[in-house]
């Protein structure tokens, strides 16, 4: 347990020192969650049920994608201009927000790293992170990709069942088989995708090399990469319950002011009690973001010098 304790009060350290960093642990959010692995992984499984989501049956059995691509045409067809302008807005926006998201990533890990032997600012941990920008949105896609892979060479197989309207039980079946290979998958793709960052970013490994060592890093630590994947995933479960109290306590006292107030306070009253609840929301969670890409590379930094043992062997073997 020391080796976590260890990463995650170094990670905290380097969270509450320099405060900068929680923007790039807001926009990292995007990347994982707050949640880690297991936050991708219930991601990955809203993607069944998803009415307009390929991966749901009921996207070929209802003739979604049909409904889906006439949608897009009459739309195109008839505000042909109103589209393409707003197709441009959308990725423009897209593309600054995967920009920043990817920088964040690197600039997190870089930061954690350097800290506390070199100084960290702002700028420099912008300008440091640029020039890993492309082998690590490389690594993000592959990511992604394999991912929606696997679910395809599941759905594969049911494709045709799907059309029918006479085999809802198969479905069934096609849910359980996702849901149990999505495990293993999502668990080493992230996994793989950390510590393929961090070997670039840290090691100043080739994109190769990094995708190699990841590999056999996770295979020789899993156990531990678990261990902490749990670790994270309890505390933002705490941390949401924690957030949703603070909260209730935070907006009561408005919420008490408005009812005695006129219709037109009222109203104003509530928009800030919401505004105040948003920003807390998005605070705790950049901060807990900045806090769990810190760990988990300062945890990568003690792996690559020797294999670990998990928490859980080591109480089996009786050697904790």
């Amino acid at each position: 347990m020391q080796l976590y304790k260890e990463a995650l009060a170094r990670g905290w350290q380097l969270t509450t020192k320099h405060s900068f960093l929680w923007l790039f642990g807001l926009f990292a959010l995007f990347i994982s969650g707050n949640g880690g692995e297991f936050d991708i992984y219930f991601r990955n499984i809203k993607s069944l049920t998803n009415s307009l989501s390929i991966f749901n049956p009921e996207f070929w059995r209802n003739n979604e994608w049909l409904i889906l691509i006439k949608k897009m045409y009459a739309l195109g067809h008839t505000n042909l201009w109103l589209t393409v302008i707003l197709g441009i807005i959308f990725l423009i926006a897209a593309s600054v927000v995967i920009y920043f998201t990817i920088i964040s990533q690197i600039a997190l890990m870089d930061a954690a790293n350097k800290y506390p032997e070199n100084k960290i600012t702002f700028h420099q941990s912008f300008q440091d992170s640029r020039g890993y920008f492309w082998p690590v949105l490389f690594i993000n896609i592959c990511s992604r990709l394999v991912i929606g892979v696997f679910l395809l060479l599941i759905a594969i197989p049911f494709l045709k069942i799907f059309t029918s309207q006479q085999y809802f039980a198969f479905e069934s079946l096609y849910y359980l088989l996702a849901l149990l290979i999505l495990i293993p998958v999502v668990l080493v793709v992230s996994f793989m995708n950390k510590f393929a960052i961090n070997y670039l970013v840290i090691q100043k490994e080739k994109l190769i090399n990094s995708l190699k060592k990841s590999f056999t890093l996770f295979i020789n630590n899993w156990l531990v990469c678990l261990e902490m994947a749990l670790i994270f995933f309890i505390l933002s479960l705490l941390l949401g319950l924690f957030v949703i109290l603070a909260i209730a306590v935070l907006i009561t006292p408005f919420i008490t002011f408005s009812l005695m107030s006129s219709i037109t306070n009222f109203y104003t009253i509530m928009m800030i009690a919401v505004l105040l609840a948003v920003i807390s929301v998005i605070l705790a969670a950049s901060i807990f973001s900045t806090w769990q890409y810190s760990s988990w590379t300062y945890l990568f930094i003690e792996l690559t010098k020797g294999n670990r043992e998990g928490k859980l062997l080591r109480i089996l073997q009786n050697k904790d």
